[in-house]
């Protein structure tokens, strides 16, 4: 699994033009921009990969199995990934991968939404 010195690894070999800061901004800027946008009750769309949104979780009562003890676990929010037609179908092998031309579109108010 990449990481995300790895992916400012790979930007930097395939555009070696950008300074490797910038390139390391650049990657900071987009997944602040996830985190703020799932903060804020949006989503992160990214085509052709797929969608990042919050899910709420109930208050809900648990049991410790060991001692038996009734917890009660407070509302929480997490977030969940919805991988696009295009990447199951990718993962399964029905789908060459494709390199893409990365453009991006003007910042949404509803959600975040960039094209890879």
């Amino acid at each position: 699994m990449p990481i995300k010195s790895d992916i400012v690894q790979l930007l930097n070999k395939r555009f070696p033009q950008l300074m490797m800061d910038d390139i390391n901004l650049s990657v900071n800027i987009i997944l602040n921009e996830i985190g703020n946008a799932l903060q804020q009750g949006r989503k992160a769309e990214f085509r052709e990969f797929g969608v990042f949104t919050a899910k709420k979780k109930s208050a809900r009562t648990a049991r410790n199995p060991k001692t038996g003890t009734i917890l009660i676990t407070p509302e929480k929010i997490s977030p969940h990934f919805k991988a696009s037609v295009y990447l199951n179908k990718r993962l399964n092998n029905q789908e060459p991968a494709q390199k893409f031309n990365i453009k991006t579109e003007a910042y949404a108010h509803e959600h975040v939404s960039i094209n890879l």
